[in-house]
């Protein structure tokens, strides 16, 4: 006999403000205020759309552009409601990868607030040191906004046959649809996820070739089954890269369109030469970035060291796969960010910080992951009702500044929204 399944209230509530909050915001910068980047990409969905205009990662055009054509509207009012889905989309896929990590939550709408805060945390951020070169939430860009989504569920994916050890067909399928995904949004992503991945399963095979777990030829063989889906992004990026860009410049693109659009866009080499434009300090940047990340494994260290709680990592299956996954991810795409630029000869971009970016999202969703197992496995809900909030918080003083972290990046990022949405 099948159940029905109960309406959950606060789930509805927390989509519900999702979808009242990013309206308010891309309404104003998209058709109030029509900001250079959403007005240059609403421009090309429209100039798409009509034939006039070819791009390599057309996915936020077309979408945006048809919409248009279906609700006989302007790109503008048709590029609010898709940017309004993409962030649904992307909370959910945030949930699903929290839950790949920890398991099965009890509550259900805890899981999609945590999602939730995940998708609008930003960096602690002043007038130099600015918040869309290290978080994996810009508002700026909505090529980066239409990869996001795809992005995470290819990690998801990955994790999935990594940490099982299955690569069956239909997962390493799944893994291509969403790599390709990701190509047409946003090529970025996955400069740095095929070579980073790929060198994960390279190291993985050496060891296991150097313990005598496997021969020569099997380890061969293993690697070629696990990065065929890699390999064939790997040569649609080549693919890409090659084609030109901008096919045909039309009259409709004003001259500051023109230079984030310019196809004889060159890549200059430069360690830190883009980020030190953006930034006085990068190294304060990073930490300021991922500071409830650092503050949380330094904490629960100091703290495993006096034994003042019991959580152990091995209790989280997925955990080491996935720290394993950011650690490679993230040396690949620091690498592009701190070396590499785009030099079109008018100006100078460091596009590839959306390489980076996503660096934020897999650390965040990590280290959230981890916090939530503790509060778990030490049962502390259970001991704030016991000893009451006052003492809890004098006998748990480095669990209390982990949780202020984590506030403190949510201020952030609700300063940042409202910023937008005001300003």
């Amino acid at each position: 006999m099948s159940t029905k399944r109960k309406i959950n209230l606060p789930e509805i509530f927390i989509v519900l403000v999702n979808i009242a909050m990013w309206t308010v915001m891309y309404y104003r910068q998209c058709v109030i205020d029509n900001t250079l980047d959403y007005h240059a990409h609403n421009l090309f969905a429209k100039l798409i759309v009509e034939g006039k205009l070819t791009l390599t990662y057309p996915l936020y055009h077309y979408a945006t552009g048809w919409l248009a054509l279906l609700f006989r509207t302007d790109t503008l009012h048709s590029s609010v409601i898709v940017l309004v889905i993409l962030q649904i989309f992307s909370m959910y896929a945030l949930a699903w990868l929290l839950e790949e990590l920890t398991g099965k939550w009890d509550s259900r709408a805890c899981l999609i607030l945590s999602a939730f805060i995940l998708n609008i945390v930003q960096p602690v951020f002043t007038y130099s040191i600015k918040p869309g070169y290290s978080s994996g939430n810009g508002l700026v860009s909505p090529t980066s906004l239409a990869c996001k989504p795809f992005a995470i569920l290819a990690i998801l994916v990955f994790l999935k046959a990594y940490s099982q050890n299955d690569w069956n067909i239909k997962r390493q399928l799944s893994m291509l649809f969403l790599l390709i995904m990701t190509c047409l949004a946003k090529p970025m992503f996955a400069m740095a996820f095929v070579p980073a991945m790929g060198l994960l399963l390279f190291v993985d095979r050496i060891s296991e070739i150097i313990k005598g777990r496997e021969k020569f030829s099997e380890a061969v063989l293993k690697y070629i089954i696990r990065i065929w889906p890699l390999f064939v992004t790997g040569c649609l990026l080549i693919v890409q890269y090659y084609l030109t860009t901008v096919i045909e410049t039309p009259r409709e693109l004003t001259e500051d369109i023109r230079l984030s659009a310019d196809a004889d866009t060159h890549i200059r080499f430069g360690f830190m030469y883009a980020w030190k434009m953006v930034v006085s300090n990068v190294y304060v940047s990073i930490v300021f970035a991922y500071l409830f990340p650092i503050v949380l494994f330094i904490i629960w260290f100091l703290l495993r060291n006096k034994k003042q709680h019991s959580f152990e990592v091995k209790t989280m299956s997925a955990f080491n796969p996935f720290a394993k996954m950011c650690a490679c991810y993230g040396v690949v795409s620091f690498c592009y960010i701190a070396f590499l630029y785009q030099d079109n000869g008018a100006e100078k971009d460091m596009n590839f910080r959306n390489c980076w970016i996503i660096t934020f999202t897999m650390v965040y969703c990590l280290a959230t992951a981890f916090l939530w197992k503790w509060c778990k496995n030490d049962k502390l809900n259970q001991k704030i009702r016991e000893a009451g909030v006052i003492s809890f918080i004098k006998n748990n003083i480095g669990f209390c500044i982990v949780v202020c972290t984590v506030l403190i990046h949510v201020l952030f990022g609700l300063a940042l929204i409202a910023k937008n949405i005001v300003v």
